[in-house]
């Protein structure tokens, strides 16, 4: 198993880039996953967001893609059930989050087409049921933060 291993640089809540391996490991993970995880760790530091747990994020959706990716997409389950989080305080609404936000660091164990054993560690596994959720965006598609606009100053002399 590869060890994610990503450096974080905080300048204006930017995070450097990571990429997934090329190798056939991804065969049969939609287009649409590998663009949004493109877009995901292109992207500064959502608002409302710790650069920590965003990278958390990262590494948590990364390791799922080349892990379950392919599996998961022929088991039926779909972008939101896997990387739906919520637009407004994503760390709050929990019931919106889609099963790459709830990994926090663990690992899937097993999937089927209706669940996803998550490993918690010292034996326990946790099921996350796979189900719709209104009102959820995919996690690269979350709020950013504005850049700052440079106010000119004009002296009047």
């Amino acid at each position: 198993m590869q060890k994610l291993q990503l450096a974080a640089v905080r300048s204006e809540n930017a995070v450097s880039a990571v990429e997934l391996p090329t190798s056939g490991r991804l065969t049969g993970v939609p287009g649409e996953w590998l663009h949004g995880f493109d877009r995901l760790v292109s992207m500064p530091v959502p608002l409302g967001l710790e650069v920590t747990r965003w990278l958390e994020v990262r590494a948590d959706t990364e390791r799922f893609l080349v892990q379950w990716g392919a599996r998961a997409a022929a088991l039926g389950w779909d972008t939101l059930n896997l990387f739906g989080v919520g637009r407004d305080a994503p760390e709050e609404q929990i019931h919106l989050a889609g099963l790459a936000w709830l990994l926090k660091g663990k690992t899937v164990a097993a999937m089927t087409e209706q669940l996803a054993m998550v490993d918690m560690g010292r034996g326990v596994k946790q099921s996350f049921p796979r189900r719709d959720r209104p009102g959820q965006i995919p996690i690269w598609c979350l709020p950013l933060p504005q850049k700052r606009k440079r106010q000119e100053v004009s002296n009047h002399d």
